[in-house]
């Protein structure tokens, strides 16, 4: 795991604060000794109590608490910090001060800031094994090494990646993916692969993926445009047009040889002998500038054939009949072609291909444009997005290192209760298949159903005058609002102030108490209002004691606790 202690001193509106990010051991710092002091956790969490390759950890606390702060730290070290180094701008940065212990390939750092700056840094010597050793010495360095970590901010005003380029999640954003569902070749790519995981397979999976080529595209390789004969219109053309289609596709994959070097030293290092599958690009744009007819392009293809196969594991031929069989609907006026496939279909593997080559060769334009029908809900969109970036990730990541750090800044925002009482154990599940890699998943939450699915040391709150806790893990949300969220009251403020209003006021009418004794939820409250009807006198301890005794233990508690609160 990479984050394992965070003490900080002071950081924005954070004052004298230490958390732990570790499941089973506390980690401190002694620079006088330059050592690291590890002792076992007396909540410690079994190491394969999530899975047997992540763990959870939940920052909680109210707004302004400080919970994105800390996520700022723990994100410094995916890049190099340097002695002297600043970690952030601004007014008040030279007061800031925090020790940061995380770990990189069984080595442990130590990041001392103070007065906004590096102050210093230390490696241990010899690889940490937490089963063995207990005081570890460091040694002093000048930089530290890279971690893997990534951090997603979901929330609408914040930004999360896609690929290399970014998208903003705000309203407007929002906006266009429902009325319109467009958006990047990574976005969709992603978004299909993910598209099986079982939260998303019954709820999405019918959606049809689309893939709209103008004829600006299938008829233009470079600074050729190969004509359609105008004796027929385009519906008898329709094999034509796919066989184009083909062979814009194949010719855009060699064309981005000269074009996309990340892509090409990708597969020159799965297939050294692959660039002898590529025809030469001056040959290929003179016998496209000959292409007169169905026929002709089609034995053009064919000199496409072992790139065709290599990318598409089928000939030519296959290709055509594929695109064939994906277009669902008539050429639009100005030659427009719709190609239609859903995961639930049989013609997904072909759509998938195309889709998969055209995010890698970073083809992204207008005139190619992959949507999904019928558009997602805000919610739907940010559930795939954050599936398909753990996904993409997870996979990435096993190139770099064995160990992973995730920060995702409130996951669950905009989801359902539904999707949110499922979303660690979806998580927990996505990241199991790739049981390589070690992942740290680090998130920050408002939302008690979340809480519930944690143990209390994965549980940090970022509030420094909170004392004891309570228990977490199968907790009910009361409880947790209380204790975790520091939310003395669960019911709202205007229904809590409207009932205490009637109980206090002593000309209350009884048309109100009637409506609201048949519109109250709470039973003690309800029974407290019909007391107030009968009397017309706020109701007596000794009733509400009368009425406790007939009820079990669990309830008596529970009900108490609310008639305290309305």
């Amino acid at each position: 795991m990479s984050a394992l202690s965070l003490s900080i001193e002071r950081w924005r509106n954070i004052v004298e604060q230490t958390f732990d990010f570790s499941l089973q051991y506390r980690y401190r710092f002694d620079e006088g000794q330059q050592e690291i002091n590890v002792e076992l956790r007396d909540d410690a969490v079994p190491e394969q109590f999530f899975s047997g390759n992540t763990e959870v950890v939940c920052l909680t606390g109210k707004n302004g608490s400080g919970k994105s702060g800390v996520m700022g730290i723990l994100n410094l070290t995916g890049t190099s910090l340097k002695i002297g180094q600043s970690v952030e701008g601004g007014t008040d940065a030279s007061t800031y001060a925090f020790t940061y212990i995380f770990t990189r390939f069984d080595y442990l750092y130590v990041v001392k800031v103070t007065q906004g700056k590096v102050s210093g840094l230390w490696q241990t010597r010899d690889k940490f094994r937490a089963d063995k050793i207990m005081r570890l010495s460091c040694e002093q360095i000048k930089s530290t090494p890279i971690v893997d970590t990534w951090y997603y901010a979901s929330n609408n005003l914040q930004l999360s990646f896609s690929g290399n380029k970014n998208s903003r999640h705000d309203l407007s954003i929002s906006h266009r993916r429902r009325n319109k569902s467009h958006a990047g070749h990574d976005e969709i790519f992603y978004c299909y692969q993910v598209m099986g995981h079982l939260d998303l397979r019954e709820r999405m999976a019918s959606r049809l993926f689309t893939w709209n080529v103008q004829r600006s595209w299938y008829q233009k390789f470079g600074n050729i445009d190969v004509k359609l004969p105008e004796d027929t219109s385009l519906h008898y053309k329709k094999k034509y047009v796919a066989t184009l289609v083909a062979l814009r596709l194949l010719w855009g994959i060699a064309r981005s040889y000269e074009e996309n070097d990340y892509f090409w030293r990708t597969v020159n290092k799965d297939n050294p002998d692959v660039r002898y599958l590529i025809p030469g690009n001056d040959s290929l744009l003179e016998n496209i500038s000959q292409i007169s007819s169905e026929e002709s392009a089609f034995k053009l293809l064919n000199e496409f054939s072992p790139l065709c196969h290599y990318f598409f594991s089928v000939e030519p031929y296959m290709l055509v009949k594929s695109l064939y069989y994906m277009q669902r609907s008539n050429f639009t006026r100005n030659g427009t072609v719709r190609y239609e496939c859903s995961p639930d279909r049989q013609n997904d593997e072909p759509f998938h291909s195309i889709l998969s080559v055209m995010v890698q060769i970073k083809e992204n334009v207008s005139e190619s444009r992959f949507t999904i029908e019928p558009p997602f809900s805000t919610g739907e969109w940010k559930l795939i997005d954050l599936y398909a970036t753990l996904q993409r990730k997870a996979k990435e990541s096993r190139a770099r290192a064995n160990n992973m750090q995730l920060l995702l800044d409130e996951p669950d925002s905009d989801l359902h209760p539904d999707l949110q009482r499922c979303l660690i154990k979806s998580m927990l599940d996505l990241l199991a298949t790739h049981a390589k890699q070690r992942i740290q998943l680090i998130i920050s939450s408002h939302n008690p159903i979340v809480i519930s699915d944690l143990p209390s040391a994965s549980v940090i709150a970022v509030d420094s005058s909170t004392d004891i806790l309570g228990k977490t893990f199968g907790s009910n949300i009361h409880d947790l609002y209380k204790h975790r969220f520091f939310v003395e009251r669960s019911v709202g403020a205007f229904a809590s102030s409207k009932i205490r209003e009637v109980l206090d006021s002593e000309e209350i009418d009884d048309e109100m108490l009637r409506f609201l004794i048949a519109e109250t939820g709470e039973p003690v409250v309800v029974y407290a209002l019909q007391n107030k009807l009968r009397t017309t006198k706020n109701m007596a301890d000794q009733e509400i004691d009368q009425f406790l005794s007939r009820l079990t233990d669990q309830q008596r508690a529970l009900l108490r606790g609310k008639l305290n609160e309305g």
